[in-house]
């Protein structure tokens, strides 16, 4: 098996990817695959902004923001990936993920930005 993204994938900025759907044949009108957009800058770092804001959030919260924004309207939704099967839509997170931080070998993890109320509320580690 290949690599989920090729550097070919990263050059255009998007991947093509087939979709699996949990009703077997897809229901008419489906789409047999979705493009997977790369995030800009802007939008990678607005994603770890928000994921950084919410105290009850964790690293799937982050992980479906980031494929919800790479999905192109009208697939950026919950409802249609809840008719995917879930390895398709495991296979359309790593692809986002490979996308938007970097090559396959490149850790994704979300960034950790610590808010300002955080900030105040811990003990500084920096010695006196």
């Amino acid at each position: 098996m290949g690599p989920i993204v090729t550097p070919e994938d990263h050059d255009a900025g998007f991947k093509e990817v087939p979709l699996d759907y949990r009703r077997s044949p897809a229901p008419e009108g489906s789409p047999d695959k979705v493009r997977v957009q790369a995030l800009t800058y802007v939008q990678a770092f607005e994603v770890n902004k928000q994921f950084a804001q919410k105290e009850d959030s964790n690293e799937n919260f982050w992980r479906l923001s980031v494929l919800l924004t790479a999905l192109p309207e009208p697939h950026n939704n919950v409802e249609f990936l809840n008719r995917l099967k879930p390895t398709c839509v495991n296979q359309l997170v790593l692809v986002a993920l490979h996308l938007a931080y970097g090559a396959p070998e490149a850790p994704c993890e979300p960034v950790e930005f610590v808010s300002k109320k955080k900030r105040a509320a811990s003990p500084s580690t920096v010695p006196a």
